[in-house]
């Protein structure tokens, strides 16, 4: 949440693509989550070995860490005018990759849909085993709910391609889901019937973490390869958007501008509570269909 709230900010002070919005995206969770596990493991940090509340506060910090460091990153290349290093990355490389983030985020949402706790693996072959071999946790009811909620979208976006006249119930479809989930848990209680809720959610705004971010540096340098792998598929995934975006308005996108622009979001982010940011597919297309 967090993550969603100043970046977008900083990025409309110095990006360049009118429609692209900024925030945390399916991809770049994927390459932190995996980047930041691994770095804990060559630590031997576990949530065995130093309880679930140290293990996540130490997990909290490296994340804020990696943000700043993913922001001073892009602002560095984009006072070094370096937007042209997109050109040496190939459709073929950045397509395998996507192709396959999708399948692996894909796949570590089953656990909600499911209604059991699935273990993460870094192979697509682990998490296979991991779902079967736990299946018979299955919550049917959290199964209903959770299928019910993805057949609504789904239709709505339909019938908004269908009928131009319903255009607004692509982008209404995933609060109208929400604003029922939450009437249903208000009045029935969805929790006490098996089904797992989010529970509390911290009031107010974000508050400055870049004490916390700071607070211990000597970790900084054991992020370097998550750091790198963010700077390059965030950037290559929303300078993709943006300048389609850019082509179909007719007009010009600076691609170091968008770097100053990616890493004011992803320093803004780390200072207040967030992770890595870029531009998303899904609510950019909303941008840009509800007239940005």
């Amino acid at each position: 949440l967090y993550s969603s709230l100043v970046p977008i900010y900083a990025y409309a002070f110095f990006g360049s693509s009118r429609q692209l919005a900024v925030g945390p995206v399916a991809m770049v969770s994927l390459l932190l989550s995996t980047g930041l596990t691994m770095v804990l493991d060559n630590e031997g940090i576990t949530k065995e070995g130093v309880g679930e509340e140290e293990y996540t506060a130490i997990y909290a910090t490296l994340a804020l860490q990696t943000s700043v460091l993913v922001g001073l990153c892009y602002i560095v290349m984009g006072l070094l005018r370096l937007g042209f290093v997109t050109l040496f990355l190939s459709h073929a490389v950045v397509s395998g990759f996507t192709s396959a983030a999708a399948i692996i985020i894909g796949l570590s949402q089953v656990k909600y849909i499911f209604g059991y706790d699935i273990p993460n693996d870094k192979s697509l072959h682990g998490i296979l085993k991991n779902i079967f071999s736990n299946i018979g946790q299955f919550n049917w009811k959290t199964f209903l709910l959770g299928t019910s909620c993805t057949m609504a979208l789904v239709g709505l976006k339909k019938l908004a391609a269908r009928y131009p006249r319903m255009k607004w119930a692509r982008a209404a479809g995933p609060l109208l889901v929400t604003v029922i989930s939450i009437v249903l848990q208000a009045t029935v209680d969805l929790e006490a019937r098996g089904i797992p809720i989010v529970k509390h959610i911290p009031a107010g705004l974000p508050k400055f973490t870049g004490t916390i971010a700071f607070e211990e540096t000597s970790t900084m340098g054991k992020l370097t390869v998550v750091v790198m792998s963010i700077v390059i598929v965030g950037f290559m995934e929303s300078i993709a958007i943006a300048k389609k975006l850019a082509q179909v308005h007719g007009y010009e996108l600076d691609s170091s501008m968008e770097l100053m622009g990616l890493g004011m979001a992803n320093l803004t982010s780390g200072l207040f509570g967030g992770y890595p940011v870029t531009g998303s597919f899904s609510r950019s297309a909303v941008n840009n269909s509800s007239g940005a």
